[in-house]
């Protein structure tokens, strides 16, 4: 089978479909196309993929690809799955738009996906931290972009610092965000990593994941037993996310103290001058 009736039915019968200054929609032999190397997504659910396939089986591809000229193949910019699903089922064409935009491919990858599926909260967070690295991004146009509060960015991102190992359970969904969350709590990657293999071996919960960090970390706890009063603690973790870096509150007797903000180069300096509004005269 070469294409779905669905679309074909709807337009002529020729190789070039459609055309403007940017974007050309016309067929397009799977084995010419290559997936994005910035592809959000890592891991693909071969069963979600085999059902999509018998879908394309029956109706054909009723939405093209978007890809892009690289040489003498095309980079896919959005609709990886359909086009893996096309390639399962050995199509010799599928519908394309080709695109010489100068575009965020990056960016169109992760709505694409953000729209037809969930993605996992690590995959979210490399793409996120992908457009922070390479496009500019900060942590309030992320919030603003992608209808998440800023906190839950700054939450998403905090899932890089586990693991690989880690990361790869939360991928393959065999650990929830809110025990991975509580991984985050753990200095020790071994402890980390330990405490995560227990969780999916027993299919724990979280509550049963806090139980266990309490029951194999209390050394660690007693090292360090400074006590803050449970609103200095909420107002510190506050402002961490609010200046997306660590903040400290330290407190002296009489309600005395101070507040440590840091940063670790000249643009976290300004980033931070910004959001409390400095002007430098």
């Amino acid at each position: 089978m070469a294409l779905g009736r669905g679309l074909k039915s709807l337009i002529p019968e020729n190789d070039l479909l459609f055309e403007d200054e940017t974007k050309v929609l016309e067929f397009v032999n799977p084995k010419d196309v290559v997936p994005n190397p910035n592809q959000v997504r890592k891991v693909f659910d071969e069963q979600k993929i085999e059902e999509l396939a018998n879908s394309i089986n029956t109706f054909g591809v009723l939405e093209p690809i978007i890809i892009k000229r690289d040489k003498d193949k095309y980079i896919i910019i959005a609709g990886e799955r359909r086009w893996r699903a096309a390639s399962k089922l050995g199509l010799d064409q599928i519908p394309a738009i080709i695109t010489s935009e100068p575009e965020n491919y990056l960016e169109l990858s992760i709505i694409e996906n953000l729209q037809r599926e969930d993605l996992s909260p690590v995959e979210l967070a490399q793409g996120y931290a992908e457009l922070i690295d390479s496009y500019d991004y900060t942590h309030e146009k992320l919030a603003e972009r992608f209808g998440i509060s800023r906190s839950g960015i700054t939450n998403i991102l905090r899932l890089l610092k586990l693991p690989e190992e880690i990361q790869d359970l939360v991928n393959e969904n065999k650990l929830s965000y809110a025990t991975a969350r509580l991984l985050l709590g753990i200095k020790e990657p071994e402890l980390q990593l330990k405490i995560a293999n227990k969780a999916v071996e027993e299919d724990m919960s979280v509550r049963g994941v806090e139980n266990l960090i309490k029951e194999l970390k209390p050394r660690t706890r007693k090292k360090r037993e400074v006590k803050k009063d449970p609103y200095i603690e909420d107002i510190q973790d506050y402002l961490c996310n609010y200046f997306d870096t660590k903040v400290n509150i330290k407190e002296n007797k009489n309600n005395k103290g101070k507040i440590e903000i840091n940063f670790d180069s000249l643009e976290k300096l300004n980033a931070i001058l910004k959001i409390v509004d400095y002007v430098k005269n």
